[in-house]
């Protein structure tokens, strides 16, 4: 796909965001490309994020309705989804508009409760609900089978991508994002068995909350929350339709980029 309009988002109101924006959309007009600083991105070829993982993740719902993808200009301590470093952004801006770039897709999951739905791109985790104290007894299954019961703190169901992310620090395995996958990540279970369990992304994922004094938080990403409306018929899990797409540029490694971002982060 040629691209020649971009989108530039900061999602942060920053000046040194500011700065970088600016850098960047001088660096697509002397490209010959053309910019756009919102607030209508339609008929954008691609939507340049300013920020880190946690700005791609805000960006996405308008990538997803814009039907366009992300290209990610990290200004975030990680920046495990973002693509573009500041120093880079004259040699990545010109590999963009001269077609040297590659659009890789990422599995989306669906959460719905009741009439509520959202989609999430690392994770849908369950908590207790703001305020509430005490462990949350949940029931998990599959197919109605039941794949695990147990109370803790909580629950994630994450994708690949979002292995290396809150699953990642509540216990959960590193998984390659190339696997078509779901992973279950109990969050300080109060029983020795409950353990993380992997499972086929085709799988439709049930989580019903067994202690009728409890309420669960569900939440998308971290971001977006979903009312416990369900009751007994639990909060359904399953892949989406949809599929989060981002703009490469390099040929990145998984193992590398897992060491470089992870092995010794420090806020």
């Amino acid at each position: 796909m040629p691209i020649k309009r971009i989108g530039i988002l900061s999602i942060r109101e920053n000046p040194s965001y500011d700065e970088v924006a600016g850098r960047f959309a001088r660096a697509v007009e002397a490209a010959g490309g053309i910019c756009v600083s919102g607030p209508d991105y339609t008929g954008c070829d691609v939507l340049a994020v300013i920020g880190g993982d946690g700005s791609i993740l805000s960006a996405l719902e308008e990538s997803l309705r814009l039907d366009v993808p992300i290209l990610g200009v990290n200004m975030g301590r990680v920046g495990y989804l973002t693509e573009t470093q500041v120093g880079d952004i004259e040699r990545d801006v010109g590999c963009l508009l001269s077609g040297q770039y590659r659009i890789e897709e990422r599995m989306l999951l669906e959460a719905r409760s009741g009439d509520a739905s959202g989609v999430a791109l690392n994770e849908v985790s369950f908590k207790n609900a703001a305020g509430a104290v005490g462990i949350l007894s949940l029931e998990v299954s599959s197919h109605e089978a039941v794949i695990d019961r147990f109370s803790g703190d909580g629950l994630v169901i994450a994708t690949a991508t979002g292995s290396t992310a809150y699953s990642l620090s509540a216990g959960g395995p590193i998984l390659s994002p190339e696997l078509d996958c779901l992973v279950l990540t109990p969050v300080c279970p109060h029983m020795l068995r409950a353990r993380p369990v992997v499972i086929s992304a085709n799988e439709t994922v049930r989580v019903r909350v067994t202690d009728n004094r409890a309420v669960a938080r569900i939440l998308l990403d971290g971001r977006r929350s979903l009312p416990d409306s369900a009751g007994r018929d639990g909060v359904l899990v399953r892949r989406a339709a949809a599929k989060a797409r981002f703009v490469r540029i390099s040929r990145r490694n998984f193992y590398d980029l897992l060491h470089e971002k992870l092995s010794d982060w420090k806020h």
